[in-house]
């Protein structure tokens, strides 16, 4: 893969300094699985995003000493051991903040990433590319950028897989092993009411684990969660710089943006400490939900037939994690999507009840399961084509 690496003066993050050298756009070039990322027809770079200014913003304080920066950087230090991160920054205020506490921390062990879609006009896509090239060159850091094409489907979903694809290709050209993302609290809080309303079991109310992996390369790292969108944007404005906004977060047609908009304010006036709490309780209940997985591996391990009466001595969520577990085992993990709490009752009441009739259920992925008087068990009906 090739694309645009854009190394920046290595100053101190709190002084912004003259212009790095454009990309070179002709020269990005990714492939990954269908999608290709390209940066050929992206208008130069904005050299006034990086210009040196006379005066230097004024501020009460290094911004490495605010409450906020310094959570995210010991966070940041838990997670990754110290090791350079690849840091994710789409111009806004979340991203921006955390590239600002992570390069005033270590500013030599940070390279900031950006990729741009086709879900929005051109001309806005290039400016926040550029706003995120302007920010790279005031911290210092070296600024890496490229171009996905969304695929078809749920456009929200498929432009965060490209992304997080593009992430990890980036980081892999670069020998770079962990990327930062800039979820906090509050978007945490967002997971877990979605989570709610939809009837999610364990793992949907975990929410957003603090690093989990991209590929068998790459490592996902969360060091924001710790902290509120406010104190992300306060770092913005302790180090003087305007963010950028998407406005298709305003999109209120979307779930998650009506959330955001109608009832997460609501609940902060009720609660103001109430996304810090929720975080916690979703690692208290991501604890939880790891304790079922182990139960489920210990009782199901990797056979594809039980006693049904040892079946019977289990939890419900134990059994349903254990049958979930044994037909992803069987189609490499795909239709994982489809393998609901409700999708899977019907089978959990015919291990429970008393019946001795054989019974057999149909699964997404052609997975069958057979539940006789002694026995359960599962297996997948190949089909050509």
């Amino acid at each position: 893969m090739q694309s645009t690496l854009m190394p920046a003066a290595m100053n101190a993050p709190d002084i912004q300094v003259g212009p790095v050298s454009p990309p070179s756009c002709a020269s990005i070039a990714l492939t990954i699985g269908t999608r290709i990322l390209r940066c050929a027809s992206l208008p130069p770079y904005d050299r006034s995003m990086g210009t040196l200014r006379a005066t230097p913003t004024p501020r009460r304080r290094p911004v490495r000493w605010t409450p906020a920066a310094k959570r995210v950087i010991a966070t940041w230090r838990a997670l990754t051991g110290g090791e350079h991160t690849l840091v994710a920054c789409s111009a806004g205020s979340d991203s921006g903040g955390l590239a600002i506490a992570l390069a005033a921390g270590e500013p030599e062990r940070v390279t900031m990433a950006h990729v741009v879609h086709d879900l929005r006009p051109r001309e806005e896509a290039c400016a926040d590319r550029d706003a995120a090239a302007g920010l790279a060159d005031r911290l210092g850091v070296p600024f890496r950028v490229s171009e996905v094409r969304v695929a078809p489907g749920n456009a929200e979903d498929q432009a965060r897989r490209a992304r997080y694809d593009a992430l990890a290709a980036m980081g892999a050209e670069l020998g770079i092993r962990f990327v930062a993302t800039a979820h906090h609290a509050d978007d945490q809080l967002e997971t877990l009411v979605m989570a709610l309303v939809r009837g999610a079991g364990l793992d949907g109310l975990s929410g957003m684990p603090g690093v989990r992996p991209l590929d068998e390369r790459t490592t996902l790292v969360r060091p924001a969660l710790g902290v509120r969108r406010t104190d992300l944007g306060e770092l913005c404005t302790e180090f003087g710089w305007v963010p950028h906004h998407d406005a298709t977060n305003d999109d209120t047609t979307r779930r998650r943006a009506a959330l955001r908009a109608r009832v997460l304010p609501a609940l902060h006036d009720i609660a103001p400490a109430g996304a810090e709490r929720a975080a916690s309780s979703a690692s208290l209940i991501g604890q939880a939900a790891e304790v079922v997985r182990r139960r489920a591996g210990a009782v199901f391990g990797d056979l594809r037939e039980w006693s049904r009466a040892e079946l019977q001595q289990e939890l419900p969520i134990v059994l349903g994690e254990g049958v979930r577990r044994a037909a992803l085992s069987l189609t490499a993990g795909e239709h994982a999507d489809s393998l609901t709490s409700r999708a899977l009752e019907p089978v959990l009441g015919a291990i429970a009840d008393d019946s001795t009739e054989p019974r057999r259920f149909e699964l997404a992925g052609g997975v069958r399961i057979m539940v006789a008087a002694r026995t359960v068990s599962i297996d997948r009906e190949w089909q050509d084509g």
